[in-house]
C-alpha cells in the first residue's frame, strides 16, 4: 500500500494543475459545451432538487447516479495519469486528480442548478464523492487496482439521439468486477482469465420503452479480456498497451459474461 505525500499543500495542487493546463482546459470546455447543448443549462434560476437514489419513482431508477460515480471516477483517473506522466509522483497525482475531478463535477452540479430539467442534486454530489474516492484508493493501493474494476457497458438503445453514452440510460449497464487474476494464489492458474461481476441496469424508465419500470441488479461470471489480450503488467509498457488496458478496465464488452438475469441479453 502506498500513501499520498504528507507534505501535500495548496501549492502542490496548483503545481500539478499547471502541468496539465491544456488537458484541464479541454475538459472544462467540452463540459460547458455539453452542458449548454444537452443539459439545458441557463434555462432556470438556481434551485435544489432532491432526486432520490435507486427508487422505482426516480427519473432513471438510479442509472444517473451510477453515471455520476462512473464519470467522476473516470475523470479522476484521466487527471491522475495525465499529471503522473509529467511529474512522476503517482501518489500526489492521484490526490490532485481526484480533487480536480470532484471540482469539475461540482461545477457541473452547480450549473445543473440553473437547468429546468435538473436542479442541484445533493445525491449527485454524494455519488461524485464516491467516484473520486474509488479512483484515489484504487490508484494508491496497487493490490486493489489488480483486483477491482468499475465498468460501463453501452449499446445505443434507440430511445435517445444515436450514440449518447452520457445520457442514454436505457442503453447502459454498470458493473463492479472482481478479477480473480489479481489474487496471488490464482495468478498462475486458468482462473486468472475469469472475473466475478455485480451489475445493474433498468428498463422502462425512458418513457419511450414499451415495458414496465423494472430495476435489475445481477451477478455474473465473465472473461477478463485485459488478461487475455495483454497478460500481467510487468514494468513499463508501450502507450498502445497502456491505453488498451485502461479501456478494458472501464468498458465492459457485451456478450463476454454470463449472468443470472436473462434480460441482460436483450440487446
Amino acid at each position: 500500500m502506498v500513501h499520498a505525500d504528507l507534505t501535500y499543500s495548496s501549492s502542490s495542487f496548483f503545481e500539478d494543475v499547471s502541468l496539465i493546463k491544456w488537458e484541464t482546459a479541454a475538459v472544462l470546455g467540452s463540459t460547458l459545451v455539453l452542458g449548454f447543448m444537452d443539459w439545458d443549462w441557463g434555462s432556470s434560476s438556481f434551485y435544489f432538487d432532491s432526486e432520490g437514489f435507486f427508487g422505482k419513482n426516480t427519473i432513471s431508477g438510479g442509472m444517473d447516479k451510477f453515471g455520476h460515480i462512473y464519470g467522476s471516477y473516470t475523470l479522476a483517473d484521466f487527471f491522475t495519469y495525465s499529471i503522473n506522466r509529467k511529474s512522476g509522483n503517482f501518489e500526489q497525482a492521484a490526490l490532485t486528480g481526484s480533487m480536480m475531478s470532484w471540482g469539475v463535477m461540482l461545477v457541473v452540479e452547480t450549473m445543473d442548478g440553473f437547468s429546468g430539467d435538473h436542479g442541484f442534486s445533493p445525491e449527485d454530489l454524494l455519488m461524485n464523492t464516491i467516484g473520486v474516492t474509488l479512483s484515489y484508493f484504487r490508484n494508491t493501493n496497487p493490490e486493489l487496482g489488480k483486483k477491482i474494476d468499475f465498468r460501463m457497458e453501452y449499446l445505443p438503445s434507440g430511445y435517445d439521439r444515436g450514440f449518447s453514452p452520457h445520457s442514454d440510460y436505457a442503453g447502459q449497464k454498470y458493473l463492479l468486477v472482481l478479477k480473480l487474476g489479481g489474487f496471488e494464489k490464482l495468478e498462475e492458474t486458468p482462473l486468472r482469465y475469469l472475473e466475478i461481476q455485480a451489475g445493474y441496469f433498468t428498463e422502462g424508465f425512458n418513457g419511450k420503452e414499451a415495458t414496465d419500470r423494472t430495476r435489475h441488479p445481477f451477478v455474473g461470471i465473465g472473461l477478463n479480456l485485459e488478461e487475455l489480450f495483454f497478460g500481467r503488467k510487468n514494468g513499463e509498457e508501450s502507450s498502445c498497451k497502456f491505453a488498451g488496458r485502461q479501456l478494458l478496465q472501464r468498458v465492459q464488452v457485451p456478450c463476454t459474461y454470463y449472468t443470472n438475469d436473462k434480460d441482460a441479453y436483450n440487446y
